[in-house]
């Protein structure tokens, strides 16, 4: 079985092909790889997750690989967003990050999105080389791995430095000026407690729905935009924002409107040269926000 990536990372069915076995594989052939770039022993590697089913779990085979080799892990303490990883690969001077994230595919899948230390994600060229060192590591135990060996991680917690960042960028005072009201929408995913937390630190009312862990729902492909607009004009909200489950990509409603336009683009969240070196195309952002300060619930 041939494990390919796609946009910088590999995506499977959980308990098919996404197994713990392979898990390990993928892990080490990255591993492998920032050492045949000559990563140093000791450097920083970011490891994170999105709310799939089993996440946290995945991430600590992956911590048990990554400390064979050496490499000192700084795990997201929560459900991280896409973009939030970025920027802790960036802020904490780290080699890389591997996500567990299937992006917008069914509930079902996992994913192991593999970015480098420039905070993007990692270019055909080095998952090609990626791809080689799974293909060469036929052993499934060419690893031995103790049971404490993932006890060697740094608990690490993005939220300050990356709300800090946002403060810096956002003009939250226009906002405020502006005077309205809005809703929240992060879909039972990675997004909770992040753009709504954000909004009431600066006394910006925000009405957050569907705001908890659903590990099928939060994944599933619905059309949300009717409901979106339909809870805007019931409560009194100018504005509904929505995001991905995994909180890497969000469309904006406003209310008596029509389909919603990309206004608040995770994406665009980068925050740093990574996203634009890579010339992908003009970012749709105003208020850039996959980030913010209260802890979402697991």
């Amino acid at each position: 079985m041939a494990i390919r990536f796609g946009t910088s990372g590999w995506r499977a069915t959980i308990a098919d092909e996404f197994t713990f076995a392979n898990v390990r594989r993928v892990t080490r052939a990255i591993c492998r790889y920032l050492q045949s770039i000559d990563a140093k022993t000791g450097s920083s590697l970011v490891v994170g997750y999105d709310t799939r089913f089993m996440g946290e779990i995945f991430a600590k085979l992956c911590i048990e690989e990554i400390n064979s080799f050496g490499f000192h892990t700084l795990l997201c303490n929560r459900p991280t967003p896409t973009p939030t990883i970025s920027h802790v690969i960036r802020s904490q001077k780290a080699i890389g990050a591997i996500n567990f994230t299937a992006s917008h595919n069914p509930p079902e899948y996992s994913g192991m999105k593999f970015s480098t230390a420039d905070g993007a994600p990692a270019l055909p060229e080095a998952t090609k080389r990626v791809e080689e060192f799974i293909k060469a590591d036929e052993n499934l135990d060419a690893v031995k791995v103790s049971k404490n060996v993932a006890s060697g991680f740094e608990d690490y917690d993005p939220l300050p430095t990356y709300i800090a960042d946002l403060e810096s960028k956002v003009r939250f005072d226009a906002i405020v000026k502006a005077g309205a009201c809005y809703a929240f929408d992060p879909l039972w995913g990675t997004g909770r407690g992040y753009l709504d937390y954000a909004l009431r630190q600066h006394g910006i009312e925000i009405a957050t729905i569907h705001d908890w862990r659903d590990v099928m729902s939060g994944y599933a492909i619905v059309n949300t935009k009717q409901a979106e607009i339909d809870y805007s004009e019931a409560n009194g909200e100018n504005h509904t924002t929505v995001y991905s489950g995994e909180g890497g990509r969000s469309g904006s409603t406003p209310s008596c409107a029509g389909p919603p336009s990309p206004c608040v683009s995770a994406t665009s969240t980068r925050s740093s040269p990574a996203s634009s070196r890579r010339s992908r195309g003009p970012s749709t952002s105003v208020t850039s926000t996959s980030g913010s300060a209260r802890p979402p619930r697991s």
